[in-house]
């Protein structure tokens, strides 16, 4: 799909999600990050994106006053890609940052260790990594400053 939604709970979000009957099959990747604090009103960002370039990041959302499509209330940037069959892409990175990266399908590599679908990495603070595409593959990946302040309250902060 092209429309991503993020939303930012603040003091407090009620959701629900629901498909109807005829509805056909869908995969989605749901993630959630904590805030830097509590403060913040409640906000649902819906973005249409523009279309994937194929073997480059696309970034999806960023750090609230950053140059991002959406945006979070922490230091954190996500992006996806797609990748061809043999093509080969570093992973995005900032030092001092770590990287995760989820395969939402198909298969890659690095070095020699397979990620399949809806696997995914962790590289603490990486150098230059480079992934390549077994099959056809479309790879979500969240830059992540270790160092940020998160708070711990809320519903999943426990």
């Amino acid at each position: 799909s092209r429309t991503f939604m993020l939303m930012n709970a603040g003091s407090g979000l009620e959701h629900a999600e629901e498909t109807p009957e005829n509805a056909a099959p869908m995969r989605m990747l749901q993630v959630y990050a904590r805030p830097a604090s509590l403060q913040g009103e409640p906000d649902i960002q819906i973005v249409e994106m523009p279309d994937l370039t194929p073997n480059q990041w696309r970034t999806l959302a960023g750090p609230v006053g950053e140059d991002a499509p959406a945006h979070v209330r922490n230091n954190l940037w996500i992006m996806d890609a797609l990748i061809g069959v043999g093509e080969k892409i570093a992973l995005p990175r900032r030092d001092g940052w770590d990287t995760v990266f989820f395969v939402f399908h198909g298969e890659v590599m690095i070095d020699d260790v397979p990620f399949f679908t809806s696997r995914s990495g962790l590289l603490p603070s990486p150098g230059e990594v480079t992934m390549r595409a077994v099959s056809r593959s479309r790879v979500v990946a969240f830059l992540v400053d270790p160092a940020a302040k998160v708070t711990r309250a809320g519903t999943f902060g426990q």
